[in-house]
Parts: C-alpha cells; structure tokens; sequence
C-alpha cells in the first residue's frame, strides 16, 4: 500500500492513499482533482540600508496551527512567492534565520483560495555576530562538530552555529542587541561563557 502525493504551485497539496500496488501489474486512475492555493508575496530588505536581500527563507504558517503552509526563498531583488498550499485563512509570515540578521513575523495575513495577498514586505534588522573556537581541555585540540547556541539574557533573541574541522564557529544570525550566555555542547560535556556583549551588525570575537 502507497500514499501517492502531489505538490504543485498554485494549489493545495494532495494526497490519495492508500493505493494497492501489485508487482508487475499498473494501478490506474488514481486521479487527483485540485484545490487552488492563495498566495502570498512581498519584498525581504535590509531594515537600516533598504537593500534587498537574497536567499532569505521565508515561511507562511497557519496562526491557528494545522496541515496547510509552504515557504519560498527570496530571488536577487529581495522578492519572495508563496503560491502552493495556501488554504483560505489566516497566516503568520516569517523570515527564518536569515543570515546577518533577525528573524522576523508578520502575523494576521488573510488568505483567500485563488488571489494573492501582495506587498507583505519584511525589512529585517542587522544580527550582532558571535565567533570563537571549541577545544577538549586540557590538550588544547580543536573539536568539530560541537553544537554552541547564544541566548540573550532576556529571553528574546536565539542564535546557533556547529563548529568546522578546526574547532571554530560563527553565530551570525538571530542576534539582537544585549548580554549573552554562549554554551558548547559535545556529548555529555558542555561549557558557559556568560555576559558576552553584542551589537547589532559588528562581531563579538575571541568567545572561546
């Protein structure tokens, strides 16, 4: 038994299961008849210089939770289309962990099957950056693949990264302006430097 699917832009995702599959033998008319999508558009940019900002994910989610949502990647002039399984209803719209910068909602967009809600723009605010390296103690050999998260003092701002070959990480996304605790994580060792200052746009280096 299969559950055959179909994503296709412009409309609802689909599903027909379960379908009885016999080998060597063709199961036909499994048809699929679909629902329009609504759509969501805007611009994605830079809040301090207005530049449009590429590659950015941005994602549409039901406000009140369910199957529906779908999400885009922002082209070389800041835009982004959301056009697939969108069902009538009510949306939260969010930059996801854009690089050098914040993550950002805008809550409340009413969708209706069949139209596109345009000009949902997201200027974004520039993400201090928290940098360093994670070594094993007391040899001093650098440590890959060691996962380090920020968390501001006040709870309201998150960021991550995971070390390369060399023991070094960056944290260059989700950064607001404040005090951080930065924790490494390896295995079942962990360790805290606390009250790392952070400026939005500028690099907070050396936090070993």
């Amino acid at each position: 038994s299969y559950n055959v699917s179909v994503i296709a832009d412009g409309y609802l995702y689909a599903e027909i299961a379960p379908v009885s599959v016999v080998v060597g033998q063709t199961t036909s008319n499994v048809d699929f008849y679909l629902t329009r999508s609504g759509g969501i558009s805007g611009k994605v940019t830079d809040a301090v210089s207005g530049s449009p900002l590429q590659n950015i994910t941005v994602v549409a989610l039901p406000s009140a939770g369910g199957t529906f949502g779908w999400l885009a990647v922002t082209d070389a002039n800041g835009d982004y289309h959301i056009i697939t399984n969108l069902a009538s209803g009510t949306y939260n719209v969010t930059a996801l962990l854009p690089e050098g910068h914040i993550t950002k909602t805008i809550p409340g967009i009413a969708v209706t099957a069949g139209v596109e809600v345009t000009g949902i723009n997201l200027a974004l605010d520039r993400s201090g950056i928290i940098s360093g390296k994670v070594s094993a103690s007391p040899s001093g050999k650098p440590l890959e693949d060691v996962y380090v998260s920020a968390v501001s003092n006040d709870g309201n701002y998150l960021g991550y990264a995971s070390t390369d070959a060399t023991g070094y990480y960056r944290i260059s996304s989700g950064l607001g302006a404040g005090q951080y605790t930065v924790a490494a994580y390896y295995g079942a060792s962990f360790n805290l430097v606390t009250d790392v200052d952070v400026v939005p746009g500028a690099e907070t280096s050396n936090v070993d």
